[in-house]
């Protein structure tokens, strides 16, 4: 009876091992955070309004589930919690500690420091899957945990919680080579969990993942056993039916307020080349490297060691013992369908240089109209199809060189020398390259053009990500094409200190420490606390309204009544309303008027955070309140320590909906 217990504990004390491991590199790449993960937030923006949404995920599934997308900010619009991103797979996992009674900042600051190791360890999993190395999964996994990508988007933790992707991806690898219901199992709810926890991921991972199935089924032989699509089948449309809940209000408010992103809203957030020489400035080693001053979500440099490890393992790949038939003889009809591909490939490829100096390119023949472009989108389009088709069947004799050999893509995708990592690595940089483009490029153009899904994102250069965890499984197989040439120089040490060399240079050339983090506002104030034991038959509005509204929404996860004040990924109307009616000067009645509508039972000015000028705006509109009788004055209170020293919070209450209220 031991030895079944044995192979049962060692493999799982063998993964807590690997995962405390990259937990440890976690606390020095990020030092000092671990000393202060109750209150340390990379600013006071979103980590606030997320917090609160972590809170409101475990309060309201544990007080009324059914209704859990009706969150209390942007009142009284209903469904507020599917205008945007709703975190529920990361709240999940940390609902423990919300049980114990930890502060809704302090489970953002824990949860986002777990998210370094969690997503290294899962792409440690995937690429040791894949490859069947331990060097190979340890470079993948220590790349894509400490990206600038990663740091760059510190405040949004649904991004940075990618942990699932590899694992999602893992998942698929294992069943396709052994399809079983337990295997079928863990797909559906590593899919489960991936959508639960970022819709953006959900949407980006959907086609690399078909694509990485079609290498799969292919590789494996799977696509006439009839167990791979029962079993697939079955536990991804039970996964997809316990989705629904989440993604039906998500449907709901889209169709109801109009929130698709414009095309401008897509063309500032699609990058250029250039962005991707952008580093986060909390990377040490390359700040000032590249374009300075570029915008919040183009940041996308992944460093040098990640794209110098992948190249070693297109250049160092060892060519195979066989011999290769270079001039192999081909048939007329592939001549002629090679040549051809050729032809449209550089009749494309001139095409859409051309396009770049006109407005609109005409080419005409004896005074005929042979072509007209108004883009390089089509020309291009054409110009990859051509590609990719071209190398599908046969490489130029130039590229066969690069490849070491290989004849097309199915034999590198498939070589046993460069492991099955290669081809699906190839794949997800690809796709996630030409992706962050956004309407730059034609991909992700025909993809808003033509699937509703993408016309809900406005942040193209997310699809960055699907590039890094390619990029990370290449490099690790990139540090094992090195180590392996340092093992032939010098057999006895070469290889080990090969890897340790490639490790070191990856944490240098990633690091961020010390990480500059600021203290976040952890417990509520005397306000809220007072808030939170009025009863009021309506809601409250904070002002100054605005820039702080994140602050707003993470006290109202201490006081718990809804809030008109919100800051997330769609605004509604009435927010926009009200911001512009408080920036107008003097503040117009009409102000009021909708406040009664709504109904609003208190009124919250933060003295400390208002401007002069804005100061003196709120005061004029709330004394004509309460001399009309429509406004009451309940009570001041010291503000908060973050607020101007010495300021005050005042409380005032609409008297059309809480006529009893009782000035103090």
């Amino acid at each position: 009876m031991r030895l079944p217990s044995l192979n049962i504990r060692r493999p799982l004390l063998r993964e807590l091992l690997i995962f405390a491991a990259f937990l440890l590199l976690t606390a020095i790449m990020t030092w000092p955070w671990v000393l202060h993960l109750r209150n340390a937030v990379p600013d006071t923006g979103d980590p606030y309004a997320i917090s609160y949404l972590l809170w409101w995920d475990y309060y309201q599934t544990f007080h009324d589930p059914l209704n859990l997308f009706q969150a209390t900010f942007f009142y009284p619009y209903h469904y507020t919690l599917a205008f945007g991103e709703f975190d529920y797979g990361v709240s999940l996992l940390f609902f423990p500690l919300f049980a114990i009674g930890l502060r809704p900042l302090t489970v953002y600051s824990v949860a986002a420091f777990l998210s370094f190791p969690f997503t290294g360890y899962a792409t440690f999993r995937l690429a040791r899957t894949l490859s069947g190395s331990i060097a190979i999964a340890w470079v993948a996994g220590i790349i894509i945990a400490f990206l600038p990508f990663r740091f760059h988007h510190l405040a949004h933790l649904h991004l940075i919680f990618v942990g699932w992707v590899p694992l999602l991806f893992e998942a698929l690898v294992l069943f396709a080579r052994r399809r079983s219901w337990a295997l079928a199992a863990w797909l559906g709810l590593a899919f489960f969990m991936n959508a639960l926890t970022c819709t953006t991921w959900l949407i980006l991972t959907i086609i690399p993942l078909c694509l990485s199935a079609l290498l799969l089924l292919s590789r494996n032989n799977a696509w006439r056993d009839h167990r791979f699509w029962l079993r697939a089948g079955a536990t991804l449309c039970l996964a997809s039916l316990l989705l629904l809940p989440f993604l039906l209000p998500l449907r709901r408010v889209a169709a109801e307020h109009g929130f698709m992103r414009t095309p401008e809203e897509v063309s500032k957030y699609s990058a250029h080349l250039i962005n991707w020489l952008a580093p986060d400035e909390r990377s040490r080693a390359w700040r000032g490297f590249g374009t300075a001053g570029v915008d919040t979500e183009m940041v996308l440099f992944p460093g040098l060691m990640a794209p110098l490890l992948a190249l070693a393992a297109l250049l160092l790949t060892p060519r195979e013992e066989r011999k290769r038939a270079d001039d192999e003889k081909q048939t007329t009809l592939k001549r002629i369908l090679l040549g051809l591909l050729d032809a449209t490939a550089i009749s494309a490829a001139i095409i859409a240089f051309l396009t770049l100096g006109f407005d609109v390119l005409k080419l005409k023949l004896f005074g005929h109209l042979l072509l007209i472009a108004t883009g390089p989108t089509r020309a291009l389009a054409f110009l990859t199809a051509a590609v990719f088709v071209r190398c599908l069947l046969a490489y130029p004799r130039v590229l066969r060189n690069v490849m070491s050999g290989d004849r097309n893509l199915s034999e590198s995708f498939n070589s046993v020398q460069r492991s099955e990592l290669f081809g699906h690595a190839v794949i997800w940089i690809l796709i996630g390259f030409a992706g962050s483009f956004g309407l730059n490029f034609f991909f992700h153009k025909f993809l808003y053009d033509h699937v509703a899904l993408f016309r809900g994102m406005r942040v193209a250069t997310r699809w960055g990500m699907i590039c890094y965890v390619g990029l990370a499984l290449l490099a690790g197989l990139g540090a094992q094409r090195f180590a392996e040439l340092a093992g032939r120089w010098w057999p006895r040490f070469g290889k080990p200190l090969a890897y340790a060399l490639i490790v070191a240079a990856i944490l240098v050339d990633l690091h961020a420490v010390p990480l500059q983090m600021i203290r976040g506002e952890a417990d509520p104030d005397a306000l809220t606390l007072d808030l939170k034991s009025r009863k009021m038959s309506g809601g409250i509005i904070e002002l100054p309204i605005g820039d702080r509204d994140h602050r707003y929404m993470l006290r109202a996860a201490d006081h718990g009544h809804p809030l008109v004040n919100g800051r997330y990924s769609f605004v509604p109307p009435s927010q926009k309303e009200i911001e512009q009616l408080v920036a107008n000067l003097p503040i117009s009645d009409r102000l009021l008027d909708i406040l009664e509508a709504m109904p609003v039972s208190y009124i919250t000015v933060h003295q400390g955070l208002l401007q002069p000028e804005e100061r003196e705006g709120i005061q004029s509109f709330l004394e004509r309140g309460v001399a009309k009788g429509r406004l009451r004055l309940i009570k001041s209170f010291p503000a908060s320590p973050t607020e101007s020293p010495g300021a005050r919070d005042d409380l005032y209450a609409v008297t059309k909906t809480e006529p009893n209220a009782v000035s103090e």
